[in-house]
């Protein structure tokens, strides 16, 4: 039996195609991985908005704060979100800030491109708290903001 599978030339076109495949598949899957109707802000457009108070949380892991962070944000986890635990921890840090603040506080959850933050927000909505996602996470907000201008950005944004 003669058998063969492809001629030579088409090979790179092969190629081509498979990986075009597996790049569509794996952006549907992250895609889908999205809370369609998470809420989320830009960073230009909350550098726009009169914000009183903003609670900037990072979502990701103690690694990633570890190299980088906005500010001085405090660490919750998505998966001590999603486990319940980090849901009481963010309770608290609002109703401290809210006590420092003397107003209500807007909370902005943060990761690195912003999928877990969409997730832990759609966690948070469900527990009654309010909450956004930080679009584009920090990788976004370092494409407008240097680190060691953090604090410049932030003190601009609590218009307090």
């Amino acid at each position: 039996m003669n058998c063969r599978l492809l001629p030579r030339q088409s090979l790179p076109a092969v190629a081509i195609a498979f990986c075009l495949t597996c790049m569509a598949l794996t952006s549907c899957s992250v895609a889908a991985s999205l809370p369609k109707d998470a809420r989320e802000i830009s960073v230009v457009a909350l550098q726009k908005q009169p914000i009183e108070s903003v609670l900037f949380i990072d979502v990701r892991t103690p690694a990633e704060y570890a190299s980088d962070r906005i500010g001085d944000s405090p660490l919750v986890p998505i998966s001590e979100i999603e486990a319940g635990a980090g849901v009481e921890q963010i309770k608290s840090a609002i109703a401290q800030r809210s006590v420092d603040a003397g107003q209500p506080v807007t909370v902005i959850l943060y990761c690195e491109r912003g999928f877990r933050s969409a997730r832990a927000q759609k966690v948070l909505e469900t527990e009654g708290i309010q909450s956004i996602s930080l679009a584009g996470g920090i990788r976004a907000w370092r494409q407008q903001t240097p680190r060691d201008r953090d604090a410049e950005a932030l003190q601009e944004l609590n218009h307090v």
